[in-house]
């Protein structure tokens, strides 16, 4: 019996079986990733950027997505770096690591299928740059200036754009940078110091951390110039003025209306003719501005006669010891002056024979009417040599009447000297009496 008649007669049928074979699947056709950042001819200043885009989400299709980097403009370059990401839906990223050196850099995607099938994605080029571009200030004010609206002008070779500030010296964190561009005008500035900078910006987004900068001040002001010391009326004709100013860094001086001349303290004239005469002197400062209003001195030659010997040391003498008077002066209190009624002056000198003659006056307003000149301290001496001198100011009547009842006093000091043959200089300044 065999086994087919067995099981038949089971009541079994038995189907017979052939040779057979299970169809392999069929794939619709290899994936197609894409890379969409970084974007086809893009920049970054991120060396380790985003790679993303979009996968194939077939059930054949691979979860997953690598990436590979290539150096340089296209994918013929060396693998620099491979990494792979698990799609999500249709789409992928992943972050690159290590992080890559500065340069241009190819990025394709490929994924597969169950048949090993691969797509690649269109190559992705795109640039690394993470050095921040460097920024010059090519012109503008760098020291005083008496422009109160300066202009700069900066450049840099890899800028897209630019940030600048400015502020007040000292206060560099007192505002934020703004966009600018080349040239930068400040608005009206007030008299003072200031900082300008400027940091370029590249297409990247690099900042200079090291901004450009120009420091300046505005000085809008012109210089005053005093003159300390000239001549009175003298017989000579010739005259010598000591003058100087606390912001000027150069002096023109003129005679009688004459033209403007370059000159420096002291400054010396002859040859002057019977008659009045007017000096006048003017500073300039570091930021170019010139004196509107000279100083001025006018005296008279009544006669002829020779140089005063070793004038212009006399009167470089003459300044430097009122210099010491007013020091003396300023610092000798009332009280103590009302009780002695003197002040001693030393450590004078002369170069030549002659009289010298100091006075200290007061300007006092009364309750009504204008200001009044009241003698407070009067010395005088004759001199036979050239010789180093004292002289004992003494306290007026009315000198004392007003050092007792002040509390502050206001004093023109005149120190003069006239030489026998009555030719005359002057030296002139004021102090503060105080309780």
């Amino acid at each position: 019996m065999t086994l087919r008649s067995a099981i038949t007669g089971m009541g079994l049928t038995l189907l017979a079986l052939g040779s057979c074979s299970i169809a392999a699947p069929v794939a619709a056709g290899a994936p197609s990733p894409t890379v969409d950042t970084p974007a086809n001819g893009s920049g970054t200043r991120d060396p380790t950027p985003l790679y993303s885009g979009r996968a194939g989400d077939a059930v054949d299709d691979s979860p997953d997505v690598t990436v590979r980097i290539y150096s340089g403009p296209d994918t013929t370059g060396s693998t620099v770096q491979t990494v792979t990401a698990s799609r999500l839906g249709t789409a992928w990223s992943v972050e690159g690591a290590p992080a890559l050196p500065d340069g241009v850099y190819t990025a394709r995607a490929e994924q597969s299928d169950v048949l090993n099938d691969v797509g690649v994605s269109a190559p992705s080029t795109f640039t690394i740059d993470t050095t921040a571009p460097d920024t010059a200030v090519s012109s503008g004010p760098s020291g005083p200036t008496n422009d109160p609206t300066p202009e700069f002008a900066f450049q840099s070779a890899d800028a897209a754009g630019f940030l600048c500030r400015l502020n007040a010296a000292g206060q560099a964190e007192s505002s934020a940078f703004v966009d600018c561009a080349s040239p930068y005008k400040a608005g009206a500035l007030a008299d003072g110091a200031y900082v300008f900078e400027a940091a370029a910006v590249d297409g990247v987004g690099n900042q200079d951390q090291s901004p450009a900068n120009r420091s300046f001040s505005v000085d809008t002001a012109a210089p005053q110039t005093n003159i300390t010391v000239g001549p009175g009326d003298t017989t000579t004709g010739s005259a010598t003025f000591v003058f100087s100013s606390g912001d000027a860094v150069g002096f023109e001086c003129r005679v009688d209306a004459g033209s403007w001349e370059a000159c420096v303290s002291p400054e010396s004239f002859s040859g002057l003719t019977l008659g009045t005469h007017r000096f006048e002197v003017r500073g300039s400062d570091a930021a170019g501005n010139v004196e509107t209003t000279p100083a001025g001195w006018t005296w008279r030659v009544l006669g002829s006669g020779g140089t005063i010997p070793g004038v212009e040391k006399q009167a470089v003498a003459l300044a430097e010891d009122l210099v010491r008077i007013r020091k003396v002066i300023s610092h000798t209190p009332m009280r103590r002056l009302s009780r002695r009624r003197v002040v001693t002056l030393r450590g004078l000198r002369t170069v030549t024979a002659g009289t010298v003659e100091f006075r200290a006056i007061a300007r006092v307003r009364p309750r009504r009417g204008h200001f009044r000149r009241v003698p407070v301290l009067i010395a005088r001496r004759e001199l036979p040599r050239a010789s180093a001198y004292s002289l004992a100011a003494r306290l007026t009547k009315r000198g004392r009447g007003l050092v007792r009842r002040r509390s502050q006093l206001v004093v023109d000091l005149r120190l003069g000297f006239t030489d026998r043959a009555g030719r005359s200089l002057w030296a002139k300044a004021a102090a503060t009496l105080a309780r």
